[in-house]
């Protein structure tokens, strides 16, 4: 029989927007990245169905334990599906239980954890205009790169044109 994990009583939960769709298997990588020490990530896998984790940070300190999910009420990640956002979610997954600390610290620990993980993922929009700035010989915003459709190539030079050409 699996463990049920049980999201309601968590103190704090941030959602993260990704800016694009982004695949299981990489929203779990960027949880581990997101970890200071490797030690700290965790992932518990279970198959149902399909393969799914549940990721996240433990620390002997219980405020900064916390979990990755999809949505808030769902822990699973699924690797082959893409996601639009995640959840931080404080939660014990490891460290002693018999240490209290405030509510004020644990939420703390999933605002930066969640200021972590989104730096994991640049914003599509946002990735496409820095991309776009290093260009040194791109065109300036608003400007015509080439000559409207419309006119003919003689017609814009000046070339058989009805004027009378002049006689030096």
């Amino acid at each position: 029989m699996t463990k049920v994990i049980d999201l309601s009583d968590s103190v704090a939960m941030h959602t993260v927007k990704f800016g694009r769709p982004v695949k299981g298997s990489d929203l779990i990588d960027a949880v581990s990245a997101t970890c200071e020490h490797e030690f700290e990530f965790v992932k518990q896998h279970s198959y149902n169905d399909g393969h799914r984790y549940v990721v996240g940070r433990k620390s002997v300190n219980q405020a900064e334990n916390l979990v990755v999910t999809p949505t808030k009420t769902d822990p699973y990640i699924y690797p082959d599906e893409s996601y639009d956002s995640a959840v931080v979610v404080s939660h014990g997954l490891g460290g002693s239980r018999y240490e209290k600390h405030s509510p004020e610290e644990k939420i703390g620990q999933v605002l930066k954890f969640a200021d972590g993980l989104q730096q994991q993922f640049p914003a599509g929009q946002q990735q496409e205009q820095a991309e776009r700035s290093r260009d040194p010989y791109a065109p300036a915003a608003g400007a015509v790169a080439s000559q409207p459709a419309a006119s003919s190539p003689a017609a814009w030079r000046g070339v058989g044109s009805k004027t009378e050409p002049r006689g030096y």
